[in-house]
């Protein structure tokens, strides 16, 4: 959660955790941390957005 103070981008997230398969990031491990509470989207009504970030709450 440290690494998400600044706002990140999937991609670097992925390469942060060393992570190759993209989709287990986003539905298994981004999903739950955004239903949790623990993070949230910088365009929350665009989550398909190519320029979306994800920041720590």
């Amino acid at each position: 959660m440290d690494f998400c103070q600044t706002p990140r981008t999937r991609t670097e997230i992925q390469l942060f955790l060393g992570l190759k398969h993209r989709e287990h990031l986003r539905r298994d491990i981004l999903q739950l941390l955004i239903i949790q509470g623990q993070l949230q989207l910088t365009l929350p009504d665009k989550p398909q957005r190519p320029r979306q970030r994800y920041v720590a709450v």
